[in-house]
């Protein structure tokens, strides 16, 4: 079963901020570890009780964007990137699983490619 709406681009979005939000806490610890302005811009990270449970978020959101139905091959081709890197090797999902919903996608946009605009105009 599919899914409709924006649920491809959601759970994109939420892939990519938990990702951002780790790099970005990541900047301003180091900033603040070397006592540059920047880093009295923001509150103290707390390494050891603010980074896990950003970790947690993301690797949720990335399994939730692999296991969310793609909407066209770009999205295929990023889910199997992923898979290969093996970035979601600490979740608790099986490569098995994503592989399976990876079959599925392109096994879908086969049946049903998605239309193309002309630009020739």
């Amino acid at each position: 079963m599919r899914c409709g709406g924006n649920a491809p681009g959601l759970a994109e979005a939420a892939t990519r901020y938990w990702r951002l939000r780790l790099d970005f806490e990541d900047a301003v610890s180091f900033a603040q570890r070397l006592e540059i302005l920047e880093g009295s811009y923001h509150p103290v990270v707390n390494q050891a009780e603010d980074r896990m449970p950003m970790v947690r978020r993301w690797r949720e959101a990335l399994v939730k964007q692999l296991l969310t139905p793609a909407p066209d091959m770009r999205s295929v081709t990023w889910k199997q990137a992923v898979l290969a890197s093996r970035q979601f090797q600490n979740t608790g999902v099986k490569s098995e699983r994503i592989e399976r919903a990876i079959a599925d996608d392109v096994e879908f946009l086969k049946a049903h490619p998605t239309r193309r605009r002309d630009l020739e105009q």
